[in-house]
């Protein structure tokens, strides 16, 4: 069973050799690998260097010397000449020739990007480009090339993109049935990271003591559905699983899948522990079942779900910033602006006496999406449970303290009043408990 909480408030101007020498302004011979050194300083005891350089040929560094320094007795030494000019940007100049005075100081650094502007992604031959052939990217659910110089209309995905890539994953087959509004129920949204405060809303958790940054990563828009755990259930072998599967990458304390985590030694004594009192699962499929949220899942088979199918649970941090809109600091996931206190079963699945099907409720979608960050099952997360946060800082953190083996919940649940579908709100259970209030959702690395 659920355990329950301890309430806490926590939580251009392009230079192209204009600089005037006594009248000289021609520009210098050029060099065999297309650059041109400074002109020579004039015999006054304060000549100034030569002009500039040229631009450097394609591809060079394009290295303008600056000009020699003037050679009159006791004469302070020129200045130098500018640099030259380059699409790659050109080194700076070196520092003029020694006069009696002293030697020249060398030119500045060439500007970048002739012709492109300081913003361009790509220069070629001073044409700019959107980028260069070979990049990928996902804009929203479209995976995109680059080709000659530009991103295609890319592929729209059906599930979701990360690294420029439409991902399928295993518990979604191309039978798969849809969720609500057609979208398929292994559809993931990005979710851009950012600065926020962990277990505070302005209104009822007033803490603001503990920030956090986030990375950017993709979340499950649904709760993991019933039809999904039927394909790891006909594909699932424990010892598939080995140590620091699931790992992200942003994590620095993350010890990923641990071999001693327990786990059904057959499918068979899967289906037995999904089996529980007030499940969602059933033995055999049946209409109208399959996007139901699965329940009757300890903290062990969530995980090594996501695993299997390509992710890994969220971090606290990660499903808080999610469900609170990130610095928006939402009282629920829905709530426009930040405190409005509006809520009924238009936006969430609370206070009845079951789970309804994963984004019934469209109304209560939070910022970024996602559905049934409130309500319907309560959800697991990566990190252990304690009253306090283990730091006030929390730069991509999840807390490893195994303690008494009690992991972080959150969003509430059916069954429970309004007061636990708050984005603040924190819950716990033990790690192997399995309950019909209980479910998840997984997240992926974006890099």
């Amino acid at each position: 069973m659920i355990c329950r909480p301890t309430t806490l408030p926590l939580i251009a101007l392009v230079i192209t050799g204009c600089a005037t020498v006594l009248g000289i302004d021609e520009p210098a011979p050029r060099n065999s690998d297309g650059s041109a050194n400074g002109g020579i300083g004039g015999g006054d005891s304060m000549s100034n260097g030569g002009q500039a350089g040229e631009r450097a040929g394609v591809g060079g560094e394009g290295p303008n010397f600056g000009g020699a320094a003037g050679n009159d007795n006791g004469g302070a030494a020129g200045t130098a000449g500018a640099a030259g000019v380059s699409d790659l940007g050109g080194s700076g100049g070196a520092d003029g020739g020694a006069g009696q005075g002293g030697g020249g100081q060398g030119g500045s650094a060439g500007n970048e990007k002739v012709g492109c502007g300081s913003d361009c992604g790509s220069c070629q031959l001073g044409v700019c480009n959107d980028c260069s052939d070979g990049d990928v990217r996902c804009v929203n659910d479209v995976a995109q090339q680059c080709a000659k110089g530009s991103w295609t209309r890319g592929t729209l995905c059906r599930n979701y993109c990360l690294k420029g890539a439409c991902i399928n994953p295993p518990s979604c087959t191309a039978d798969e049935a849809t969720c609500q509004g057609g979208i398929s129920c292994c559809k993931a949204y990005e979710v851009p990271g950012g600065a926020f405060k962990r277990s505070y809303d302005d209104v009822d958790f007033l803490d603001d003591g503990y920030p956090a940054t986030v990375s950017p990563f993709v979340l499950d828009k649904f709760e993991v559905t019933v039809s999904r755990m039927r394909h790891f259930v006909t594909d699932y072998s424990p010892q598939q699983f080995k140590s620091g599967d699931g790992k992200s990458i942003h994590f620095s304390a993350d010890p990923g899948w641990q071999t001693q985590y327990p786990l059904p030694a057959t499918s068979t004594e899967l289906t037995q522990m999904l089996n529980c009192t007030g499940t969602t699962w059933t033995d055999e499929a049946n209409q109208g079942q399959g996007t139901l949220p699965i329940s009757c899942v300890n903290f062990f088979i969530a995980y090594a779900f996501c695993i299997w199918d390509g992710g890994r649970l969220p971090s606290e941090a990660e499903w808080n910033f999610a469900a609170s809109g990130g610095d928006e600091q939402r009282f629920y996931p829905w709530s426009v602006p930040p405190m409005n206190p509006a809520i009924d079963s238009t936006y969430a699945t609370f206070e009845a006496l079951e789970a309804r099907l994963v984004g019934l409720t469209p109304k209560g979608d939070a910022r970024w999406g996602h559905s049934d960050l409130a309500g319907n099952l309560v959800e697991w997360t990566l990190d252990y449970y304690y009253d306090d946060y283990q730091s006030n800082v929390c730069d991509d953190c999840i807390d490893v303290r195994p303690g008494d083996d009690v992991r972080v919940l959150r969003g509430g649940y059916y069954f429970a009043d309004r007061y636990f579908s708050k984005a603040a709100y924190r819950d716990s259970s033990s790690s192997s408990t399995s309950s019909p209030y209980a479910g998840f959702r997984c997240a992926y690395d974006i890099h």
